[in-house]
């Protein structure tokens, strides 16, 4: 298995997890699962790796439960994003930016927080 890199108009970038297999009319790629996307403009910011790294970690669990990927292949998977995107310590998350969504932000900052409302009665 390896990471497949699409680039879409030059500008967006989708990382999809392929496997090689032999078949009698020759090689083929299996489409195991889509990670995630990213615009190579924005990848400098932390919050598009922090929602890149979110999405992807969160599709891998997926297929690991699915029994498509083992540990051992998630653990790769991992270090060849790490690559291409680099992580983030969680402390380094902001969530600014263009497209956040507060809805979607589980990086621990205070804007995923529902807003508190006192209700007088």
């Amino acid at each position: 298995m390896f990471i497949r890199w699409k680039t879409e108009d030059g500008v967006r970038c989708r990382a999809v997890l392929v496997d090689s297999m032999r078949t009698l009319s020759g090689p083929r790629l299996k489409h195991v699962g889509y990670l995630g996307s990213f615009k190579e403009n924005n990848l400098a910011q932390d919050s598009t790796r922090a929602w890149f790294w979110q999405n992807a970690r969160r599709r891998l669990d997926q297929l690991g439960i699915c029994g498509k990927i083992t540990s051992r292949e998630r653990e790769k998977i991992e270090a060849a994003l790490a690559q291409r995107v680099p992580p983030i310590a969680p402390e380094q998350a902001t969530c600014s930016g263009p497209g956040h969504s507060r809805r979607f932000c589980d990086v621990g900052c205070e804007s995923a927080l529902p807003p508190t409302t006192n209700i007088v009665r």
